[in-house]
């Protein structure tokens, strides 16, 4: 079994009062081409932000690689970049 390439344990998001992630999960292997769905104000933009490094989440750790970011700013803008989506959609 491979390591994941992006791991997300326990990612949570308050505004305010307002949870605006709970303790978000997800694992994406190097390739894997994934689709955040959902109705408006469910998170998907959220947590794209924090994988981005433009938010900072409340809790939870972001692993990329051998890299485990807890609190700082990074640029993870790699999903799109190293995964194939021409091999979901072939031409």
């Amino acid at each position: 079994m491979t390591n994941p390439y992006l791991q997300l344990e326990g990612i949570s998001k308050k505004f305010g009062q307002f949870t605006a992630l709970g303790g978000i999960y997800l694992e994406i292997e190097q390739g894997e081409f994934i689709c955040l769905l959902g109705p408006s104000g469910c998170g998907k933009t959220t947590l794209l932000r924090i994988i981005a490094g433009l938010e900072q989440q409340d809790q939870g750790v972001i692993i990329q690689g051998v890299r485990i970011y807890h609190d700082c700013l990074r640029f993870v803008v790699t999903l799109v970049l190293y995964s194939n989506p021409m091999r979901y959609f072939p031409t």
